[in-house]
């Protein structure tokens, strides 16, 4: 499976994520990036990205990071650790993500948000428990 039916996959199985309009910009080894429309299926009162939108783009993303690296099946995720440094409120927006250190059981990966005027809004990184 490359990594673009996996990425629909994903999305098949996922009924949260099935909802929002996401595309897959690329991924390779150990990398990836999706793009998200900003539109009301992610904003919160006041007009701005709401943060457990972030939350779940950036456990998407560093997931498929993750599945880019190795031989992984499947990952779960241990822990999710977010900064969230300005407000999002415009599109397309960016998340990239990238492996930092691969185990034989635990992956570890960091996250960005990108607004659509290409400013770092968000960074993350998290924990996955990894099955081969």
């Amino acid at each position: 499976m490359d990594n673009e039916e996996f990425f629909q996959r994903i999305l098949q199985l996922d009924g949260f994520l099935a909802h929002l309009d996401l595309s897959l910009k690329s991924a390779e080894a150990g990398k990836a990036s999706i793009l998200v429309e900003f539109n009301e299926k992610i904003m919160r009162p006041g007009g701005i990205m709401h943060g457990g939108a972030i939350s779940s783009l950036f456990d998407l993303c560093g997931g498929i990071a993750i599945f880019t690296a190795a031989d992984i099946i499947n990952s779960v995720t241990i822990e999710l650790n977010i900064l969230f440094m300005r407000q999002v409120n415009n599109g397309p927006i960016e998340i990239s993500s990238r492996v930092e250190r691969m185990g034989t059981r635990t992956a570890f990966a960091t996250m960005e948000l990108f607004d659509g005027k290409g400013e770092l809004c968000s960074k993350g990184s998290g924990i996955w428990s990894v099955f081969r």
